[in-house]
């Protein structure tokens, strides 16, 4: 991905997702610059699981990918039109792994994680994350 850049590595990716798993998958970037290897590998991860997710769990027929600047920070939002889930968890409390990594990759990055779900209305998770990632957080995520 260094060489090539987030955006021909997510259409290339989408791409082949969207052959292999017969979900229609809109890529929107909206991105001028390359933006500093930690970000893009931060943001490649995390449309990475929650793509994941959209397969293994929603039933979707399709889903989005949108990537732009906002106030100083990178915003990432991944849609589908699945069943959703019931946020809280199964009726045993347990949180998909896929949902804990997005967040604590987010969080390592100073940004946050939202997902707004609910059974019957597919998932949304949108990923906020500062441009100014410190240059010892960009050195360990390399």
């Amino acid at each position: 991905m260094e060489s090539l850049g987030l955006t021909p590595t997510l259409k290339k990716y989408t791409e082949h997702f969207e052959k292999e798993n017969n979900i229609k998958t809109l890529l929107k970037i909206d991105l001028a610059e390359r933006l500093p290897a930690a970000l893009e590998i931060a943001i490649f991860r995390i449309v990475q699981e929650a793509l994941n997710n959209t397969k293994k769990h929603s039933q979707a027929s399709h889903a989005m990918v949108g990537i732009g600047i906002n106030d100083g920070a990178i915003n990432v939002k991944i849609e589908d039109n699945g069943k959703g889930f019931d946020l809280r968890g199964d009726s045993q409390g347990q949180k998909g792994y896929g949902l804990i990594s997005m967040k604590e990759r987010t969080e390592s990055l100073g940004g946050e994680v939202d997902t707004i779900t609910q059974p019957g209305a597919g998932t949304k998770i949108t990923a906020t994350i500062p441009l100014n990632v410190p240059m010892e957080i960009e050195q360990w995520m390399r």
